[in-house]
């Protein structure tokens, strides 16, 4: 867990916990850093011992303040997660407890400072909610195939059964690509331009006219940033897409022109992540801006060639 905190105007204290800095985590913690300045101190949170975390919570709970000097806002984003897309049930099942013991202290932080402005940012999962579905709007339902599917349906549940004093944020970001400092889990654009670049054959498990939409991690993190340290954000549930979907070919088609070399490709001739998804841009985020994919894989390879 990344702690930051951070003198408001008039004196008052906010309090920012990140948990997760995966691609998604290390955006989202740039970002907030590029807005204000804060002080950061890193704290353990174990993901496996149930005794020791909740001693570590306890610490993060002395951390972030006391009953006599409260700060004014608080907000813990959720972007943790090892388990992936085709993770099995129990994967998925041992990563519920965490997440509960976090739910917790978010509660327990409401009476701590109950006249603070409290928020809980949970990154969920387009891509998980919606895999096979096509033009999905503001009213289509999620309907999981996978059980990473359903995990992320359950979360948000949990999320929006929080008492009223929590405000709830839900984001829902498709296909994500970008930097990140090694530790992440890496996105298929990622793995093109670090294979290509090895003069590694890459296996793809999806068929070569698959549509998805794809978004740039660093987005996501400007997006979220701003509600973190805006004013006064509304909540809700954002769905975080470019509103284009793109074919794989076309992505393998984008990296090439980027590294000006031919990829080195092995198709998987029954692929098991092959479904169509896309999104009609009405049911974006309002205010969310997606980097035009051709300029955000250029960037890409541009760090890739020259870092």
């Amino acid at each position: 867990m990344i702690l930051l905190r951070r003198h408001m105007a008039g004196g008052e204290r906010q309090v920012l916990a990140i948990l997760g800095l995966g691609l998604i985590g290390q955006a989202i913690l740039a970002a907030t850093r590029r807005h204000c300045a804060f002080d950061e101190v890193s704290l353990p949170i174990s993901w496996t011992d149930t005794a020791l975390r909740r001693d570590q919570l306890a610490a993060v709970l002395t951390a972030i303040g006391s009953r006599d000097h409260p700060p004014a806002r608080i907000d813990i984003v959720w972007s943790a997660g090892r388990a992936g897309f085709g993770a099995r049930q129990d994967e998925l099942a041992a990563e519920e407890e965490p997440f509960l013991d976090i739910l917790a202290l978010a509660d327990r932080l409401v009476d701590i400072a109950p006249k603070a402005r409290h928020g809980f940012h949970l990154m969920s999962s387009a891509g998980g909610l919606f895999e096979g579905c096509r033009l999905v709007d503001a009213t289509t339902e999620p309907s999981p195939r996978r059980h990473y599917g359903i995990a992320k349906v359950r979360q948000e549940t949990l999320v929006k059964a929080m008492r009223p004093e929590i405000a709830s944020f839900i984001y829902r970001p498709s296909s994500t690509y970008g930097l990140s400092d090694g530790t992440a889990r890496l996105s298929l654009i990622n793995v093109l331009i670090a294979n290509a670049l090895n003069k590694k054959v890459s296996h793809l498990f999806g068929d070569q006219t698959t549509l998805r939409d794809y978004i740039q991690a660093g987005d996501i993190g400007s997006f979220v940033a701003g509600r973190l340290v805006g004013h006064a954000p509304n909540p809700g549930t954002f769905l975080l897409a470019s509103g284009r979907a793109t074919a794989l070919q076309a992505i393998v088609h984008l990296v090439e022109a980027a590294l000006g070399t031919r990829l080195l490709l092995r198709i998987d001739p029954r692929p098991s992540n092959a479904e169509h998804m896309s999104f009609r841009p009405a049911a974006l985020a309002p205010g969310f801006v997606a980097t035009d994919l051709a300029t955000g894989i250029r960037q890409m390879a541009q760090r890739h060639l020259y870092c």
